[in-house]
């Protein structure tokens, strides 16, 4: 991997409950690229997340979950 890059240690993932979402945007004051909005509702790329957990921490509604094998 590159330096500096994070790199993967699992198969964890956040995942979006979107009908939870409110679109307060709380989640995006991290600037993830794997955080995205749209349609009045954050979105997740899971193929960019590395499972850090930190958006699930910032949302007010739980509306994101960390997934996958720890």
């Amino acid at each position: 991997g590159h330096a500096g890059q994070r790199q993967k240690t699992d198969q964890s993932h956040a995942a979006m409950r979107t009908g939870a979402c409110i679109g307060c945007r709380a989640c995006m004051r991290i600037g993830c690229p794997a955080v995205s909005f749209g349609g009045g509702k954050a979105h997740i790329d899971e193929t960019l997340c590395v499972g850090c957990g930190l958006c699930a921490g910032l949302c007010p509604k739980y509306a994101i979950e960390e997934e996958g094998t720890k």
